[in-house]
């Protein structure tokens, strides 16, 4: 069953989770969305349902890097384990999301233009006088 709010993104970035009786262990990003998040890693001895601080590290992570996105485990596989926010849609990964799904800048500009740039058709069409 499907428990995903809002769409997936297929995503790499490199996290860090911290579980009260491990300490931080190392992971990577495959997904996430709105209401949480797949991080592979090697499976730790993670119950369901353990609550984890996941920090992002890298390029992405902006001025958020140091506030800790809490989660609980809800699944757990071979590659990694699933984790829901404990608040939906964290501001962090909001501006994530928004990032990561922006147009690259050079085909924001070339959309602006087209879109202030009056057409051919237009300039030459008759004005009703």
């Amino acid at each position: 069953m499907e428990h995903r709010w809002g769409q997936r993104l297929e995503l790499r970035a490199e996290v860090r989770l911290q579980v009260e009786s491990l300490g931080l262990l190392p992971g990577r990003i495959s997904n996430l969305s709105l209401s949480g998040v797949f991080v592979e890693m090697p499976i730790p001895p993670l119950p369901l349902w353990t609550r984890v601080a996941l920090y992002l590290d890298g390029a992405r992570r902006g001025r958020h890097a140091r506030q800790p996105l809490l989660a609980y485990v809800v699944r757990r596989t071979e590659a990694g384990v699933g984790l829901e926010w404990c608040q939906f849609a964290p501001h962090a990964i909001r501006r994530l999301l928004s990032s990561a799904t922006a147009p690259e800048p050079q085909a924001r500009r070339a959309a602006q233009r087209a879109a202030t740039t009056p057409s051919v058709a237009a300039a030459h069409a008759p004005t009703g006088r």
